[in-house]
């Protein structure tokens, strides 16, 4: 039994890591988009 919980235990972590890294590269990319938004419109402007 307790081998179980074990390897419910470690693909749980993997599953919070895997979550985790795709938050940060979803914030990453959305940042760029901002950026790239925004020199768009600068660009516009003049």
């Amino acid at each position: 039994m307790g081998i179980v919980i074990r390897e419910k235990k470690r693909k749980s972590e993997k599953l919070r890591e895997i979550r985790e890294t795709r938050g940060a590269i979803l914030l990453n990319s959305d940042m760029v988009e901002g950026e790239e938004r925004g020199l768009f419109f600068k660009q516009n402007e003049s």
